[in-house]
């Protein structure tokens, strides 16, 4: 990445571990035979995917999307996930640009627990918030979309103007 490319980076329920989807389903076993899996049959949909449980309503459009692919996630997208996750997590100590993570608790899709551990391991100024329980991963469309919002955009007005008087 070109150094000052970015003045700051805003991460909404990032995907930054996999730590305990490894532990989910089958997905154990998988791990020990991925790279054998992900050369004989990686389009093959093995790879546990959870559902909605805590919005109910958002799950039931998603799985009335005929648009929408409703099985496992295929082999080859779990292990590209997989190594990306492993790749930022040997790299995230190096971030060097301002940041903030806004996480659900309750979030079973993305691991809440990859984020904290990118900004305990982060070397920069960061902002840590974890959202209130309700919040889930769908920041948009979740219950304290209002209050998040207007922490997000006095986080980015602050580091803009920072930016500004910096020149």
């Amino acid at each position: 990445m070109q150094p000052g490319l970015y003045r700051g980076l805003m991460l909404l329920a990032p995907m930054v571990s996999l730590e305990k989807l490894k532990h989910k389903g089958a997905n154990p076993l998988l791990l020990k035979v991925a790279a054998a899996l992900n050369w004989i049959i990686p389009t093959w949909p093995l790879v546990h995917t959870n559902k909605n449980n805590l919005f109910p309503d958002l799950q039931a459009d998603f799985d009335n999307d005929k648009c929408t692919y409703h099985y496992n996630t295929r082999v080859r997208v779990g292990v590209e996930c997989l190594r990306a996750c492993d790749r930022l997590l040997a790299r995230m100590h190096g971030l060097e640009v301002p940041f903030m993570v806004v996480h659900s608790v309750k979030d079973d899709m993305t691991d809440p627990d990859g984020s904290k551990l990118l900004v305990q391991q982060a070397k920069v100024r960061k902002l840590w918030l974890p959202v209130c329980g309700v919040c889930y991963f769908l920041l948009t469309v979740s219950a304290c979309v209002t209050g998040c919002w207007y922490l997000r955009m006095s986080w980015a007005g602050a580091l803009q103007g920072a930016a500004q008087r910096r020149g």
